[in-house]
């Protein structure tokens, strides 16, 4: 449970990478419908990836891999997406799209970690 609560900024950023994508999908910006998809698109498949890589290098430098930090990111994305999509949020439309975003951003998020801890590696190895 410690490890858990130890979690709470990576936490913190998922929570915060979703009201984001809240925010872009609801907030009245006088946008046209095709303008504020684009939008979310670029979000989600340019802004949002390389946060959570840089999130997971952080993770990857500070901890190494922390396995417990990175299911319980996962199950707030997989909690907080499909309670969204139970309330209408503009979430994504379709649990397939859950499962996809989900499996991408863990991905993504193991390429930070890893490379966060080969760079240490690196470092200790140079003697830095």
């Amino acid at each position: 449970m410690a490890r858990i609560t130890q979690s709470w900024p990576y936490l913190a950023g998922v929570v915060s990478l979703y009201l984001v994508w809240l925010l872009l999908a609801i907030v009245p910006v006088g946008l046209s419908t095709d303008d504020r998809q684009n939008l979310m698109f670029v979000f989600g498949s340019l802004v949002a990836p390389f946060v959570i890589a840089g999130a997971g290098a952080v993770l990857g430098y500070r901890r190494g891999y922390d396995w417990v930090t990175v299911v319980s990111c996962l199950v707030l994305f997989v909690a907080i997406a499909v309670l969204g999509d139970w309330l209408g949020l503009g979430q994504v439309p379709s649990w397939i799209s859950i499962g996809a975003a989900a499996l991408v951003y863990t991905a993504v998020g193991h390429v930070g970690i890893l490379a966060a801890m080969g760079m240490k590696r690196l470092d200790s190895a140079t003697g830095r």
